[in-house]
Order: structure tokens, then C-alpha cells, then sequence
């Protein structure tokens, strides 16, 4: 019996996006490189600098959906702002050293954690180390100015890229083709599969026991059952299963994410975080109105979880 596989292509979708990203990425370091710098008087070096920066933030917000753009676009001002603040009381006192990157950078990390933002640590971090060595590189007299400047570079990059997503978002909105007939002797597509709510969820762990302490905690129950490799709670008539990872499976995070609705995403990934796990993808407000979240435990595996739209929300849902 032959089975259909998948095999990769590239298509008109993607090819046009392609090219809007390089398109976009061209500008935004044209923009920097030959206007803004130029303009504000900058050395070259700091001007290439800038336009590499802008460049970066227009990749990094040039996202399929326009929402998570600008969720990413967020992320990025937020850890642009804490790196700017942090740079500017350090250049204004001290001299840029080896230990003096590093004492930042932890510094960085504190504060989006005390923010309640721990995935904005890393990119303070990069953004920090950024500024401080071409800060290095100029002239001391002007070293303060290089965060601000940064600050710039980020928000006209951003720019770029979210104007650049939105106009790939509308043109392939409106070219979408509707779905083909079905083929002579298969069911129509509106013979859907009989499939009821999700039952079980596994998730596969190194240390048992651990991660039943640790999910005991945090959803505030008790396994219903437990035996040899397998542990199970019962959330809101859904299973949740710990295995130990085994010959077949391990932990991880992977290709399928299943949401779990919660009240108020935020005050979720603000308590777990703080009890050792990590913000992996969002928190994030998607075109349908429901905030998402995926978390990383502290086993490696994704917890994702969702709050459902506001009351009388009406967004782009086909």
C-alpha cells in the first residue's frame, strides 16, 4: 500500500514574500546607510552599524501574520528600551570594559525579569553588547549618544518590516484561491472527520517524580492516577499525562502545541515563569482575539495556554 507524502516546494506565496523581505531589508539599510546617517552626522562606521541594526529589526518583526509582527515589534522596543537605559547610565560614568559588557548584560537580564518580560532578556543582552562596543569603537565624547541613536535604527527597521508583512498580508489575503472540488468518488469537504475534544495530553519527562512535584504546584491538584512510567491529572475533564521518556519519546518542545484556556494568560506566565519556566513563544494576541502563550517547563517540554476573545469580538476570522 502506498502512502501520499508530503514534498516540499516553493510557492507563489513564497516566493513573493521572499522577495518583499529582501526588498524591505535593502531599503531599511539604504534608509540607514545613506539618509539617517548621513543626516545625523554619524561616523561610517557607526552609519553601517545603524543600517545592520535596522536591517535585523526588519527581519525580526517580518512575520506572516501582521499580529505577531507586532507582538515581535513590542519585544523588541521593550528590550531596545531597557538596553538604552541601562547603556546610557553606564557611558555616562564609565569607560567600556570586558567586565563592565558583562555587568550590564546581567543587569539587562534583572530588569526584564523584574519587569515580568524574561524573553526579552537575551535580546537586551545583544542589544546592550551592540552599543557598548561601537561605543568603544567611536569617540568617547560621543559614546552616550549610541544608545539613542540605536533606539532609532530599531524603530525605523521595525517600521520597514511591519509596512512590508502588511502589504504581503493583504496581497495574499485577497489571491487566496477558494478550495478545489473534491476529486470524483471521495467525500466533500464538508464530510468532516467525527472527532471529538481533546482527551489526553502526554508529556514526556526525564525525571518522574520531578515533574510531578512541579505540575502538582502549579496546577494546584493531586495526580489522579499513578503507575510505573506513567503519572495523571485530570484538568477540567481533561487528562494530562506525565511519561517518562523512553525509547520512543522524549521531551521537548515539538511541532504540535496544544492550548489549555486559562483566565488571564498574562498572570499565568508571570507565576510559572517565576517558579522556573520560560516564555517561549509570546505572550502574543493573534487575529482571532485569543492571547497565546507557550511556555517551556522546566523538563523541556511546551505548556501552551490561551484566553479566549473579548466579549463582542469580532476580528478577521474566516
Amino acid at each position: 500500500m502506498s502512502t501520499a507524502t508530503a514534498t516540499p516546494g516553493v510557492g507563489r506565496h513564497d516566493l513573493v514574500s521572499s522577495l518583499v523581505l529582501g526588498i524591505a531589508c535593502g531599503a531599511s539599510y539604504l534608509l540607514l546607510a545613506e539618509a539617517v546617517g548621513p543626516a545625523l552626522a554619524e561616523t561610517p562606521a557607526s552609519a553601517e552599524i545603524g543600517a545592520m541594526w535596522a536591517v535585523v529589526s526588519t527581519i525580526f518583526v517580518y512575520r506572516a501574520s501582521l499580529a505577531d509582527g507586532l507582538e515581535d515589534a513590542r519585544t523588541r522596543l521593550a528590550a531596545t528600551g531597557m538596553s538604552l537605559v541601562l547603556c546610557l547610565v553606564y557611558l555616562a560614568v564609565l569607560p567600556v570594559t570586558a567586565a563592565g559588557v558583562g555587568v550590564v548584560i546581567a543587569l539587562g537580564s534583572l530588569l526584564a525579569l523584574g519587569l515580568g518580560r524574561p524573553q526579552d532578556a537575551a535580546l537586551t543582552g545583544i542589544t546592550s553588547t551592540v552599543v557598548l562596543v561601537v561605543a568603544d569603537l567611536g569617540s568617547p565624547s560621543s559614546a552616550w549618544e549610541q544608545p539613542l541613536l540605536r533606539l532609532l535604527d530599531t524603530s525605523i527597521g521595525l517600521a520597514v518590516g511591519l509596512l512590508a508583512a502588511g502589504l504581503v498580508a493583504g496581497v495574499t489575503t485577497r489571491s487566496t484561491p477558494p478550495p478545489p472540488p473534491a476529486p470524483e468518488g471521495q467525500p466533500a469537504m464538508t464530510d468532516e472527520l467525527a472527532l471529538g475534544p481533546i482527551g489526553n495530553v502526554f508529556y514526556f519527562v526525564d525525571r518522574l517524580d520531578d515533574a510531578v512535584a512541579w505540575y502538582a504546584a502549579r496546577l494546584r491538584r493531586r495526580p489522579v492516577a499513578r503507575r510505573g512510567p506513567l503519572a495523571v491529572f485530570d484538568v477540567s475533564g481533561v487528562r494530562l499525562t506525565l511519561h517518562e521518556s523512553d525509547l520512543y519519546n522524549e521531551g521537548g518542545p515539538a511541532g504540535v502545541a496544544a492550548y489549555w484556556t486559562v483566565d488571564d494568560v498574562d498572570a499565568v506566565v508571570a507565576e510559572w515563569t517565576s517558579h522556573g519556566a520560560r516564555a517561549h513563544r509570546g505572550p502574543t494576541t493573534v487575529f482571532t482575539g485569543e492571547r497565546l502563550c507557550q511556555l517551556l517547563d522546566p523538563f523541556g517540554n511546551l505548556f501552551s495556554v490561551r484566553q479566549a476573545p473579548p466579549a463582542g469580538f469580532r476580528g478577521d476570522v474566516r
